[in-house]
């Protein structure tokens, strides 16, 4: 894929994103800004995190 495809690609994810979480109050969109695909290898703490907020 191109960079300008990808580029697209991602802003649409993001806006499509947002909706989703919109559909619920039950629902947090958390963006690990460091990370990749693979979040629970890249940035372990964000998963903890997110994870743990739910035992509050």
């Amino acid at each position: 894929m191109d960079f300008h495809t990808a580029v697209k690609t991602e802003i649409i994810w993001q806006e499509m994103m947002l909706k989703f979480a919109g559909i619920s109050g039950n629902i947090r969109h958390i963006t690990a800004e460091n990370s990749g695909h693979y979040i629970h290898l890249t940035d372990l703490d964000v998963v903890v995190d997110a994870v743990n907020s739910f035992n509050k």
